[in-house]
């Protein structure tokens, strides 16, 4: 997973799908991150939520994901400036991991 960022636009990386194409990011008077996506594509159909807040140079993130059909669920990742997350593995709402 990456989160990449310009002071226009972002995207979300994920390796199942199809790069998130998102507007400026700027954090909410709390200092979260927010947004939100709705994911179509053939073999992957799910929404998620993304809340984030920068600790220094690192990102700390909840991701809630709902899959039609099944409950949804919360996975929590740590992104660092070289792109790496430190939590895992990361699991597509589709399978596999990465």
């Amino acid at each position: 997973m990456a989160l990449v960022a310009t002071s226009s636009s972002a995207e979300l990386r994920l390796y199942c799908i199809q790069p998130i194409r998102l507007p400026r990011l700027v954090p909410d008077w709390t200092g979260a991150i927010r947004f939100a996506a709705a994911v179509r594509e053939q073999g992957n159909t799910f929404d998620l939520r993304f809340v984030g807040r920068f600790r220094g140079d690192t990102l700390s993130a909840t991701i809630t994901w709902t899959v039609p059909g099944r409950t949804p669920y919360v996975t929590t990742h740590v992104l660092t400036p070289d792109g790496v997350y430190t939590t895992g593995p990361l699991v597509c709402p589709a399978g596999g991991a990465a």
